[in-house]
């Protein structure tokens, strides 16, 4: 459960695996049901918050003489998925105009290598914005995290689920964390699994022809395993007709995604 912590001296935060939570400040005196802890640099009267010794994020920190912070804090952990949706945006813009730009060239070989680093970057920019919806919904109630790791926890073998539960809560949080800033979601299984035990969508299927994305996604493996060579042993051949199917698939998918999560978001408000 989350806490009110007090400190008596000054709050130090040099990492920036740290969520800013509402009511992080400078207090005089002790907030009624606050834990009190002690310095732990006594010489320099601080309370220092460092990628060895990590804290919940949930927590509230209350320090006498002030918090300071070498960083804005991650900006996973204090993002959402309407932030997701404007960097996917911005990036999907600079990516037409890469088409645009390498549609004009006459070297085919070079337009080959070209069509294929953007077939990949569509990709690459739909796994960074279902990580960082994901992350930012996990991170943004303790309720929430909780719930995440119950089934996230069911799902590791024996051996890597009783590591991560006899760890501290602020090592604990951390791993979590990082074991999903890892995860590759150029995987239909997990794009499914995840949304729906992080948001509660059941028919991820309805947003999109799973088959193509099945099938995206095995070109990606081969791009960057293979560097898109076939069975056949021909090295793929990528084409501007190619390059804007996926582009427009993974375009209406993140769209669906985006105004499925905004309906759920309106309806509890």
């Amino acid at each position: 459960m989350a806490k009110d912590i007090y400190i008596d001296g000054t709050l130090l935060i040099t990492h920036p695996d740290f969520k800013f939570q509402t009511g992080t400040e400078a207090l005089c005196s002790i907030p009624e049901g606050a834990e009190v802890w002690e310095l732990n640099d006594l010489d320099r009267g601080l309370f220092v918050i460092d990628e060895n010794h990590p804290v919940s994020i949930f927590n509230t920190y209350h320090a006498t003489k002030g918090v300071t912070s070498l960083s804005l804090g991650s900006y996973y952990l204090n993002s959402h998925f309407i932030k997701a949706f404007q960097t996917y945006k911005q990036q999907y813009r600079e990516i037409k105009n890469n088409l645009e730009e390498v549609k004009l060239m006459n070297n085919k070989t070079v337009q080959n290598s070209l069509f294929k680093l953007i077939y990949l970057h569509m990709i690459t920019i739909l796994d960074a914005f279902i990580c960082e919806t994901l992350i930012s919904k996990i991170t943004s109630s303790e309720d929430c995290f909780d719930k995440f790791c119950k089934w996230y926890i069911n799902e590791l073998p024996q051996k890597a689920s009783c590591r991560l539960l006899e760890l501290d809560k602020g090592h604990f949080e951390q791993q979590i964390i990082k074991d999903i800033m890892k995860t590759s979601f150029a995987d239909w299984g997990k794009i499914k699994c995840y949304f729906y035990h992080v948001y509660g969508i059941g028919n991820m299927h309805k947003l999109c022809d799973v088959s193509k994305m099945k099938n995206y996604f095995m070109m990606r493996h081969r791009i960057v395993h293979r560097n898109a060579r076939e069975k056949t042993g021909e090295f793929h051949v990528f084409t501007e007709k190619e390059v804007k199917t996926i582009m427009n698939d993974i375009n209406t998918f993140v769209l669906n995604i985006f105004k499925k999560l905004l309906i759920s978001l309106l309806k509890t408000t």
